[in-house]
């Protein structure tokens, strides 16, 4: 696909959804392989599109209509990429639905979003006894069958319907649902792909769960260029060594990572003497860190004499995966910025403003405002939190900003990011409102105050929660309150050290002293 945009593709077809641009990719290219696994399973984009569309009118005719919300039990398995585009097909947004995370937490984002039909596989038991469509295909079903050309149901999917809604962590102890259009998705597409020079011979990975928005750029990125996506299963995700000896036994070109697991991954490059075929890194998620880029990028030329580009991409869910692009070169690697993004994506406007929502000069820091047809459209069922958040713009009433919450500032024409302006921290590419934390570790008894931070350590951020016992009660033992967290949060938000103290430092007007929080947890007693 040589040009890209958000209703044309290099195809000369009019590409208004998903739907619509992986179809016409199948129409092209059938045969091309379009999803594998390391086990070596594989489909075409022929059998990939021919199986959803069986699927997709089994979600029909359970009674899903269009513009509704389906749940979608999103592990690492063929059956729930097939899954993702059925619901799509049958016009529908998916809801991902991931089944390591607590009941609680799913039982909050089924009844939030309003779902009553759940794909998933046989003998899952949805949460409050939602409809569950078997994943499985049946025998008899396996003839192979034209998809339809809309969604199966009484009307087509358009571009401004929801493809999709993610849950991120809420500072009130709530998640909070954000919604995003095939309009949204096709926007950030037509933005960041003309950046890569990527097609059908490239193979991406798909690391990230459909939980984490990073796989819609992993998957319709890959598909969009006719690549190859290989899904990367719990096991190889979660050891660097097994990982760097699947990127090269699969001939993996596209690396899509949160900056603190590819720190393991290139120790593990370096343990292993492997070079991997990439010709592209694409950070994303967290702050990325140069001296490891630069430590990889060399090791990485010596083994093969062509390092793979260093692509670091800033974004967040709500507005649609990425905003910026920066390629990290050995003259930005050895550059005075410690934290460059780069420039906004073409269909993007950044400004940066002060808390007052003023432009602020170059050079001096604020908060990242984003405009943009990759902009969500709010929040559900969250009117307040969505008009706090998502403000109309008083000269042009198209126009929306979104107030991230992210500091940065403009540095020789480009942005630099510095920090956050609240209390959200990312973990592992995570991110995460500590007030959710604090407010589930508040209600384990014994706890009379808590704060939670995120330390820094070599290998990326570790969530630390410090504990002034209820002189009421006894100490709470950081062994069981951490697995109480563990049955009502998802394992990344369960604090990696539970420190137990007699009072929270504080300023003199009393507000908590983060900086003196962070001296406390980096001491004798703050190690695990």
């Amino acid at each position: 696909m040589k040009s890209f945009s958000c209703d044309v593709s290099g195809y000369g077809l009019s590409i208004r959804t998903l739907t619509d641009l992986f179809d016409e990719v199948s129409r092209v290219h059938p045969e091309r392989p379009a999803l594998a696994d390391t086990a070596g399973n594989s489909l075409t984009y022929r059998q990939l599109r021919d199986r959803s569309a069986r699927l997709a009118r089994r979600i029909a005719a359970s009674g899903a209509r269009p513009g509704e919300v389906v749940g979608l039990i999103a592990d690492r398995s063929h059956a729930s990429i097939i899954g993702m585009l059925a619901i799509l097909r049958a016009g529908c947004g998916y809801l991902p639905l991931d089944p390591t995370y607590p009941s609680d937490r799913l039982d909050f984002m089924v009844t939030d979003s309003a779902t009553t039909v759940i794909v998933g596989p046989a003998g899952y038991e949805p949460p409050r006894g939602q409809l569950l469509v078997d994943r499985h295909e049946e025998p008899e079903l396996a003839v192979v069958e034209e998809p339809a050309a809309h969604a199966p149901n009484d009307r087509p999917t358009i571009s401004t319907d929801v493809a999709y809604i993610i849950y991120t962590s809420g500072s009130t102890g709530v998640p909070k649902g954000c919604a995003l259009t095939h309009h949204n998705v096709l926007s950030m597409l037509a933005g960041a792909l003309p950046h890569f020079s990527v097609g059908a011979t490239d193979t991406w990975t798909v690391f990230h769960s459909l939980s984490f928005d990073f796989s819609v750029w992993e998957l319709w990125a890959c598909w969009a260029s006719a690549g190859r996506a290989l899904l990367i299963d719990a096991d190889t995700a979660s050891a660097p060594s097994a990982l760097v000896r699947v990127l090269h036994g699969h001939d993996v070109t596209v690396l899509s990572q949160v900056p603190s697991i590819f720190r393991l991954v290139s120790r593990s490059i370096a343990r292993l003497g492997l070079s991997p075929p990439l010709r592209y890194v694409v950070f994303g998620g967290e702050a990325v860190d140069l001296d490891i880029v630069g430590d990889a990028r060399s090791r990485m030329a010596e083994q093969s004499g062509k390092p793979p580009r260093f692509v670091n991409m800033y974004g967040i869910t709500e507005i649609t995966v990425h905003a910026t692009f920066k390629e990290l070169t050995p003259e930005v690697l050895a550059g005075p910025s410690r934290s460059p993004i780069g420039d906004p994506l073409p269909h993007l406007r950044i400004e940066i403003r002060d808390p007052a929502g003023r432009a602020v000069p170059p050079g001096d820091e604020g908060e990242m405002w984003i405009s943009g047809p990759s902009v969500a459209r709010g929040y559900v069922n969250r009117a307040d939190l969505t008009a706090a958040r998502f403000v109309a713009d008083p000269e042009d009433s198209s126009r929306v900003w979104y107030r991230s919450g992210d500091l940065a500032r403009w540095m020789h024409g480009e942005l630099d990011f510095v920090g956050r302006v609240d209390q959200q921290v990312k973990v592992r590419g995570f991110r995460i409102e500590t007030g959710e934390i604090e407010a589930h570790i508040r209600a384990v008894e014994g706890v009379g105050e808590t704060a939670v931070l995120a330390r820094p350590t070599p290998t990326g951020a570790v969530l630390v929660a410090t504990i002034v016992p209820d002189p009421d009660h006894g100490v709470p033992e950081p062994a069981g309150l951490r697995a109480q967290l563990a049955r009502r949060l998802p394992s990344f938000m369960v604090p990696d050290v539970v420190l137990i103290v007699d009072d929270l430092p504080r300023t003199p007007s009393g507000k908590l002293d983060r900086r003196a929080l962070l001296a406390l947890t980096t001491g004798p007693d703050g190690v695990e």
